[in-house]
């Protein structure tokens, strides 16, 4: 019958396996902390990129339409 010292080897070993992990996450979530209590505020609009809508249409004249009206209807900043 085989003893227990493999079975306690391979409990260590994957408890070294996962040290790694929980540092990072300990590393992770102080970096979050610290970046959260700093000041950031919304960007302005001026600060927003221009978009382009790039709209799929071949031979479908109806759907065409709706798809138009619901373009003219976005609500992004026109500035």
């Amino acid at each position: 019958m085989l003893n227990g010292n493999w079975l306690l080897t391979l409990h260590f070993l994957l408890l070294c396996g996962m040290i790694p992990y929980g540092l990072n996450t300990i590393y992770l979530t102080w970096v979050h902390l610290k970046s959260r209590s700093r000041d950031e505020s919304l960007p302005s609009f001026r600060a927003l990129p221009r978009v382009l809508i790039q709209l799929p249409v071949y031979n479908e004249p109806a759907v065409i339409r709706r798809l138009l009206d619901a373009v003219e209807n976005i609500g992004y900043p026109t500035e």
